[in-house]
């Protein structure tokens, strides 16, 4: 069950992710700069940390 819940999270920050980079394209097409924005980086980076972090942890339970 744990498995089932893991894979849902993973892909729910990838479709997060590609909804990001759809909107960056949007706006580059509409001619705004779009520039590195590293404030969604890392909060991306931090939801697989903590992800990854939490499916460890349930691996350890099993």
């Amino acid at each position: 069950m744990k498995d089932v819940i893991f894979f849902a999270k993973l892909e729910k920050i990838k479709t997060n992710r590609e909804a990001y980079k759809a909107l960056n394209q949007q706006r580059e097409c509409e001619g705004f700069s779009v520039g590195y924005d590293e404030s969604a980086f890392f909060c991306l980076v931090a939801e697989i940390d903590d992800l990854i972090k939490e499916y460890q942890i349930s691996m350890v339970n099993k």
